[in-house]
């Protein structure tokens, strides 16, 4: 299953809990990881600001995202707005609708308010980990 993760669950997950059992179906191949350029260089500024940016944990997903394991890429051609309160979230949503993913996992109120475009939900982690046990 095609998933997009925003870069708040992504971020939590080097702390543990749901957002980490989400990245870890992406590590087991449970589930293919969805990026876009502008996804990719956000998880990286964030985590980089974070101090995270030397971690080993982080240069393994890294080298994850180089090989493509248990991912697909889009070249972010697609372009709507959906998130009128923060523009910025739209990335999200039109790379789901790029690569045809079904779910966006995302702990983002604006996101979050939307629930739903056309086929794609938009859950919370521990709505996306009952869902897709």
């Amino acid at each position: 299953m095609k998933v997009v993760i925003d870069t708040n669950i992504f971020v939590s997950s080097f702390w543990g809990g749901k957002p980490m059992q989400i990245v870890q179906k992406w590590y087991d191949g449970q589930i293919v990881l969805c990026l876009n350029q502008s996804i990719l260089g956000e998880y990286y500024r964030v985590l980089s600001k974070m101090g995270l940016d030397s971690e080993e944990e982080l240069h393994s997903i890294f080298e994850m995202f180089k090989t493509g394991t248990n991912i697909e890429y889009c070249i972010g051609s697609y372009f709507k707005t959906f998130v009128i309160d923060d523009p910025d979230d739209d990335k999200f949503i039109n790379c789901a609708l790029e690569l045809s993913a079904r779910v966006i996992v995302s702990g983002d109120k604006h996101l979050l308010g939307i629930k739903r475009v056309f086929d794609i939900d938009i859950l919370k982690p521990n709505e996306f980990l009952q869902r897709y046990k």
